[in-house]
């Protein structure tokens, strides 16, 4: 799935969101994420280029089309859902309470068990 950054998973969703390759954060529902930023092109993620990122939770969302198709949700919010984005970019931003994964394990290994 090709994310659109319309900014819609990273408010709306429980996500537990990498701080670096051995912390993280819990990020909970209709909070925005502390790592979202608004421009004139919409939505831009500040840790979406780091290599800790990948595989991570957040970078998990997808749907069940290939890889290479828009986000379904992505397409109807910068689409006829510009309404649903407006409600959801003024929740509030959520604070990270840092966690250090156990054993100081990638982000692999983000199993805390």
């Amino acid at each position: 799935m090709k994310c659109l950054h319309c900014s819609y998973c990273c408010i709306a969703y429980d996500v537990i969101v990498p701080i670096s390759k051995t912390k993280y954060s819990y990020k909970p529902l209709n909070q925005r994420c502390w790592n979202l930023e608004f421009n004139s092109d919409g939505a831009t993620c500040k840790i979406h280029h780091e290599k800790f990122y990948k595989r991570a939770p957040c970078d998990s969302h997808t749907q069940i089309e290939s890889g290479d198709t828009d986000c379904r949700m992505g397409v109807y919010c910068l689409g006829e859902g510009k309404e649903v984005l407006e409600h959801y970019r003024k929740m509030t931003i959520a604070v990270p309470n840092i966690k250090e994964i156990p054993n100081g394990e990638s982000k692999k290994d983000f199993n805390t068990n």
